[in-house]
């Protein structure tokens, strides 16, 4: 058991550190043809790798995917813990990556893979939660605080419709129709247009936090990257 208390968990859509060139090059610079290596690139290269089925360990590819994969990672302190950059960078690269895959037969003989996470892992979340045990639910650290944002966007038609459905009390002037149109364009803005997207921005889809809230298979990639590194953040 280490006595340091830290997470290590994909790094989250729009905080790369790492970029991915042509050729597998991997280095900080995000260039023209830089892919953000974050917990979205996670959950796309383990939806590749399920679809071409298992490789062998030590093979080109095989290494080039947990290459990219840890490049994708970032070591977070937990509860009281502080740690300065360069012990972040040292335990980020004393860190190994590994990938084994379920399995599957014709009868439908299956293998399900559970990876424990190591101890301490998740023990400053719990005690902290056992605390507070009526906090709410869906709320970092039980999610990526991104995720918040998730669920408004996901219920962005719940809130307009409810805004159309209003009907004031005796004695309360109606919203006008510009007020209401109003109201929902802010509405929509707030919860839609969280996060800036640079107007030159050309390939916002891999690079912004927006995308996530507005793009299915973005949200979807960034999802398994999650579920997989089984942590909250």
């Amino acid at each position: 058991m280490s006595e340091k208390n830290y997470i290590i968990v994909g790094r989250e859509v729009g905080e790369a550190k790492y970029f991915l060139h042509t050729g597998g090059v991997i280095n900080q610079t995000r260039g023209e043809d830089g892919i953000p290596l974050t917990v979205a690139h996670i959950g796309q290269r383990v939806v590749e790798l399920s679809e071409s089925g298992a490789i062998k360990e030590s093979t080109p590819v095989y290494e080039q995917a947990i290459k990219e994969i840890k490049h994708a990672l970032e070591v977070i302190p937990q509860g009281d813990t502080i740690l300065k950059d360069e012990d972040l960078d040292a335990i980020w690269e004393n860190t190994a990556v590994e990938l084994k895959w379920d399995t599957r037969t014709p009868k439908d003989e299956n293998t399900r893979i559970i990876v424990i996470p190591a101890d301490n892992t998740h023990s400053v979340n719990v005690a902290n939660m056992k605390d507070k045990p009526h906090g709410r639910g869906f709320e970092p650290p039980l999610t990526y605080p991104l995720d918040v944002d998730l669920v408004f966007s996901a219920n962005i038609d719940r809130v307009l419709s409810t805004i159309n459905s209003f009907v004031p009390k005796a004695g309360i002037e109606p919203l006008s129709d510009g007020q209401s149109q109003a109201l929902k364009d802010h509405i929509r803005k707030e919860l839609l247009g969280r996060f800036y997207v640079r107007p030159d921005e050309d390939r916002p889809e891999m690079l912004s936090k927006q995308a996530v809230l507005e793009q299915q298979l973005v949200s979807y990639y960034r999802a398994v990257g999650i579920y997989i590194t089984e942590m909250c953040k």
